[in-house]
């Protein structure tokens, strides 16, 4: 009688730590799904949700080159009409006021799933002082990325050795987010996997200005070879992405996108350029070919440190040309049917938009005395 009373309590205490078990399981499972489906989505100001899920939904090993930076890749590169003109796959895994600091981090994020055969490095987020970056506005949109990305480990590593204060919710995001269940819509499930294609693929428009002309002055200083040391914390980061890259195989382009740059930042550039040569990898200052690319300051640009849609176009059509010339990307890559159904969509659909844009640029420009 002991031995069988024994034997039930065992059996008994074993079905109660499987049921704990289970319902663990079951509320983490929930908890993490929960979390991006109520994670932060912001249209007008910066839908890093969008992004980075988008990302996410991405076929394995589908994407060729990833850029990494601030409102200098997002602004500029349109990677739909990269690859309806230019036969490759590309995406922005950018933010506004990026900061270096973590770019390090989303690189690796990327190597999860993709393996690009080149990382373009918008190098402007170099220039941002550390002081800058501390500042609320930046961390927003940075805290902003991070809530956004995939529960991981890597995730905890970048808000452990990162974040110079941490508080409960950054590890766990619903805590801060936990009241939009009250602006839940059924389509916030497309979130639950935290993958949601994007026709965008990080490519933003940005109804108030995306179509303005202000028209800029540009001082050509690519005779000015003169070079000057950035932040001593900027270039660690910055040498520590490019032998990280090194050690991993990867190719990496640092390109400036142009804007109207001044001469201090000119010389913080050819610094960051002998950097990049230092590691063997190659640096395009794209200012110095404004000319080849057809880019007239005077009406591709919004303001004076980003282009208009117009200059959308001709940015990205240059960039994938370098890329194509000097990487030779998307020759002997074999893309699924799959993938090349969704691009041709996100194509189709990204030009719907950018051509709504395009006809407001052309009535601008003939407010400012240009031709139709």
């Amino acid at each position: 009688m002991k031995s069988t009373f024994a034997t039930d309590s065992i059996a008994g205490k074993g079905i109660r730590i499987l049921k704990i078990l289970l319902f663990l399981a079951l509320f983490i499972y929930l908890y993490i799904h929960i979390t991006y489906v109520l994670n932060p989505y912001d249209e007008k100001e910066e839908p890093q949700k969008e992004m980075a899920a988008g990302f996410y939904a991405e076929e394995e090993n589908s994407i060729d080159v990833v850029f990494f930076g601030s409102s200098a890749v997002n602004e500029y590169y349109a990677p739909p009409l990269i690859w309806k003109e230019y036969g490759f796959t590309s995406y922005l895994f950018s933010n506004a006021t990026q900061k270096p600091e973590y770019t390090l981090y989303l690189i690796d994020e990327v190597l999860k799933t993709q393996s690009p055969k080149v990382i373009v490095l918008e190098p402007r987020i170099f220039l941002f002082s550390p002081e800058a970056t501390q500042e609320e506005s930046v961390h927003y949109f940075n805290r902003l990325l991070v809530d956004n990305l995939k529960l991981s480990v890597n995730r905890l590593k970048l808000i452990r050795e990162e974040y110079e204060e941490t508080a409960p919710e950054d590890y766990l995001p619903l805590i801060r987010y936990h009241e939009n269940w009250k602006q839940f819509t059924f389509s916030d499930l497309g979130y639950w996997n935290d993958e949601k294609l994007s026709s965008r693929k990080g490519f933003l428009f940005y109804e108030d200005h995306a179509d303005k002309i202000v028209p800029q002055e540009y001082t050509d200083r690519s005779s000015d070879e003169e070079a000057w040391p950035i932040a001593g914390e900027r270039e660690q980061q910055l040498r520590a992405i490019l032998e990280h890259c090194n050690e991993k195989g990867v190719q990496v382009l640092v390109a400036v996108s142009p804007y109207c740059v001044g001469s201090d930042d000119h010389k913080y550039y050819n610094y960051i350029g002998n950097i990049t040569q230092e590691y063997g990898q190659m640096y395009l200052d794209l200012n110095r070919y404004a000319g080849d690319m057809g880019l007239d300051y005077s009406v591709d640009m919004y303001n004076d440190m980003h282009v208009n849609i117009s200059g959308v176009y001709k940015v990205s059509r240059y960039m994938a040309g370098c890329l194509k010339y000097f990487y030779s990307v998307g020759e002997g890559h074999e893309y699924s049917e799959n993938t090349i159904n969704r691009w041709n969509a996100a194509y189709d659909e990204w030009d719907q938009t950018a051509q709504e844009f395009m006809e407001r640029w052309e009535f601008e420009k003939i407010l400012y005395g240009g031709e139709s």
